[in-house]
């Protein structure tokens, strides 16, 4: 664990500021426990988004981010999904690709709901005159981080075609990244020193032109082929940032076995079926079966894309 460091200026002691970056969380409030536990001490929790929607704890989720001190939270895709629900009626609900996300909408508590709604999509703060960004993603970011393999569905197809460390295929991939000169332009315009995203699911963080930019992978489902929830604690002092990234252990059986019962299997079983292969096997899952149902919302030739999905799912094959 990376402590908080003190430095004595003049006599008078100064903290370092201990911060924990969390993301993608996707209702696993047991993984979320798990790495605020292993935590320890904090000064401050930076969470980057996607916190619902997934599993059916996510009042307990949110219940719990909002109860923790000193809280930066801004919106994922999945929250906007959320919000823009309050829009609409209700008979639009009819398609059953999202009925985890009809779910989630309809069990969360107002409290919640107001609190997501309220999220902004990017947060800066200075401690010690580094300034720190989070936003839940940024394409041209993400764009770098894929041309060397730093998201979910590049890293599955590189681990298959030549299988290897996962670790150590993400740090030389870090280390290709560093040396790309469109990262270091991408750096050398950025108005922070330090940027947190999520998003990817995969964790990483890499240096360029001074500024440190940093992705805690997902809490809630890794895709990085460790199925430990991941978390980054971020040192910030008068010496400069450290960079501590993290696993927390956590029983995925017990929370598979218990979301198996619950009400939100019965309405999304399939989809979380596809969710409980992504937190076994910690390798992407959910962007394959899309492809399948793209492919089979062709074929179908019907306007209706609940045949599409029931195609789908129907000629689905768990061997892939």
């Amino acid at each position: 664990m990376l402590e908080s460091c003190n430095r004595r200026l003049g006599g008078i002691i100064i903290e370092n500021k201990r911060y924990v970056a969390i993301s993608d969380i996707h209702g696993n409030f047991p993984a979320l426990s798990a790495v605020v536990a292993d935590a320890g001490h904090a000064d401050g929790y930076l969470f980057a988004g996607d916190y619902a929607g997934d599993l059916p704890y996510c009042n307990e989720t949110l219940d719990f981010i909002r109860s923790l001190p000193r809280v930066c939270a801004v919106r994922g895709n999945r929250d906007d999904r959320l919000v823009e629900m309050l829009s609409q009626k209700p008979e639009e609900w009819v398609y059953e690709q999202y009925a985890a996300q009809y779910y989630t909408f309809k069990t969360l508590s107002a409290e919640n709901m107001r609190f997501i709604e309220d999220m902004p999509g990017e947060i800066r703060f200075t401690e010690f005159g580094k300034t720190v960004a989070i936003r839940h993603n940024d394409e041209a970011l993400l764009d770098i981080a894929r041309r060397h393999n730093l998201t979910s569905g590049r890293l599955r197809n590189k681990l298959e075609e030549r299988p290897e460390n996962p670790r150590g295929f993400i740090a030389r991939a870090e280390e290709s990244m560093e040396s790309d000169p469109g990262f270091s332009e991408y750096a050398a315009s950025f108005g922070s020193d330090v940027m947190i995203t999520g998003h990817s699911h995969i964790q990483w963080h890499a240096c360029a032109r001074g500024k440190t930019f940093i992705n805690p992978g997902s809490a809630g489902s890794p895709l990085d082929f460790d199925t430990c929830a991941p978390y980054t604690v971020l040192d910030i002092g008068p010496d400069g940032i450290s960079v501590t990234e993290r696993r927390a252990a956590y029983e995925i059986e017990d929370v598979i076995a218990r979301s198996t019962g619950s009400e939100m299997y019965e309405a999304a079983g399939f989809w979380m079926d596809l969710g409980f292969y992504a937190m076994r096997n910690a390798r992407e899952i959910h962007s394959i079966f899309l492809r399948s149902l793209k492919k089979a919302a062709a074929l179908c030739g019907s306007p209706n894309a609940n045949e599409a999905w029931k195609k789908a799912v129907g000629e689905w094959r768990w061997d892939r």
